[in-house]
């Protein structure tokens, strides 16, 4: 029997839900991948962890995972709040971040009672309805704020506002021994507001940055289709229809199919390996490179390929149906990184489409040169700074550190170099950058051909 069928590649289910603050709890949970960093996070120890990271890299998902877990323990009272709802009255004109400090920590504690209300029937004993934040020792009061950053637009007063949040927390912190903070917040909104409050600076050692390696990003896809095998199983045992609703799955059913390894379950919609340059890569390393290791990304290129592969009447989503698919995904994903990005410079998509004519790869003298003469000749750019004309090394160096060009040893091609890693790469022409080669992305770069 057919295990994936053209039916499936069409099937939403089969990759999961993209937004992880959307997922099903306990869908995501069946199918979620575990790291070693995400110990602190989910460790009741830990009273305060900020989670920060690129869009699409699964920080709402970790806060979804753990409010699950947190949830399954009655010692536990979990309140997750929608960080997009929650702002601060403009009409008071605040501008010391102390005030904006104890604002903060009025409207959190204020959200997490509506919250508390709502959620517990008013005759549970020995909990004062009135204020969860009197709650005795005995129960670990978990608030998860995700997407407090999701309207984010670059101001003084946002910076402030923002900083000032981050400055109640620690306080909140302080003050409630019981009390355990889980939020997300977006790299590039994290570094903004940092410059605006030095107060910050206090707040650094509860950061934590989520990435994915290859083979992480292949046991994302792997237990996704577990999962979707899982579930198929549990309605035939139960006679039910594809499209109706699994509250749990069986218990074999799940023994049969995550008991199999990552590669036997990949088989199933992928080939083994992609042509990739000169040589052939693993398919799931391939997408993970188009995807820049965001498992979002990865989830949309593989919904695309489906839909191609689909078209052509065939299970296997092999290279040519994912080549097919690669400009408009790349298109998608620049728009992508000119949304998340644009607060810190107006010229973005200018600059961005500046390269739509050149070749995908440079050295140093090569990059600085071409940017010279393409983007800084043309129109003087300001990034993050209302009176400062960026020159075109700081023009390379903001290119590097939004992920729009990657470094590359050009001794081993496999071996690349990340800003989170490797910050101080093009700050300075001091650097000897004779082992460095700098590229396009190649989850842009075929959305900048015309």
């Amino acid at each position: 029997m057919q295990l994936i069928t053209k039916n499936d590649l069409l099937d939403d289910r089969l990759f999961g839900n993209e937004a992880g603050d959307d997922e099903d709890q306990k869908v995501l949970a069946s199918y979620f991948v575990e790291k070693n960093s995400f110990k602190k996070p989910e460790s009741n120890n830990i009273k305060l962890h900020i989670c920060m990271a690129k869009k699409g890299i699964g920080k709402s998902a970790l806060l979804n995972y753990i409010s699950f877990k947190k949830n399954s323990s009655k010692e536990n009272i979990v309140l997750k709040l929608n960080g997009n709802k929650l702002y601060l009255d403009k009409v008071k004109n605040i501008v010391d971040p102390k005030e904006f400090c104890t604002e903060w920590i009025d409207l959190i504690k204020r959200s997490a009672n509506e919250v508390y209300r709502r959620s517990v029937p008013s005759i549970q004993t020995g909990i004062r309805l009135d204020d969860i934040f009197d709650v005795s020792s005995r129960n670990l009061i978990w608030i998860i704020i995700d997407d407090i950053d999701a309207t984010y637009i670059k101001s003084r007063y946002n910076d402030l506002s923002l900083a000032g949040f981050f400055s109640a927390l620690r306080v909140m912190m302080g003050d409630c021994n019981n009390l355990r903070i889980r939020v997300s917040i977006r790299q590039d909104v994290w570094y903004s507001v940092r410059a605006a409050d030095e107060a910050l600076d206090k707040v650094k050692q509860y950061l934590g940055d989520i990435h994915w390696s290859r083979s992480e990003t292949r046991e994302i896809i792997s237990k996704r289709i577990k999962h979707y095998l899982a579930m198929k199983k549990t309605l035939l045992i139960n006679n039910m229809e594809l499209d109706d609703i699994v509250d749990e799955l069986d218990v074999n059913a799940k023994a049969e199919f995550f008991n199999k390894s990552n590669e036997e379950i990949i088989s199933y919609i992928l080939p083994e390996t992609y042509p990739w340059s000169t040589y052939h890569m693993k398919s799931t390393d391939v997408i993970h490179v188009l995807s820049a290791g965001r498992p979002r990304w990865a989830l949309q290129l593989l919904k695309m390929s489906a839909e191609k592969t689909v078209e052509q009447k065939d299970t296997i989503i092999k290279w040519g149906y994912v080549k097919q698919i690669l400009p408009k995904y790349c298109q998608y994903r620049i728009n992508d990184l000119v949304k998340e990005h644009q607060h810190q410079t107006e010229d973005l998509e200018n600059i961005i489409m500046s390269f739509s004519k050149s070749r995908s790869e440079f050295d140093t003298s090569g990059l600085l040169d071409y940017i010279g003469r393409n983007i800084s000749l043309k129109k003087p750019v300001k990034i993050e700074n209302e009176t400062e004309i960026s020159s075109p090394m700081q023009i390379a160096h903001f290119l590097y550190r939004i992920g729009f060009i990657e470094a590359i040893n050009v001794d081993n091609l496999s071996e690349h170099y990340s800003y989170s890693e490797y910050s101080h790469l093009l700050m300075s022409t001091n650097h000897d950058y004779t082992k460095i080669k700098w590229q396009i992305r190649p989850s842009y770069y075929s959305g900048l051909l015309p």
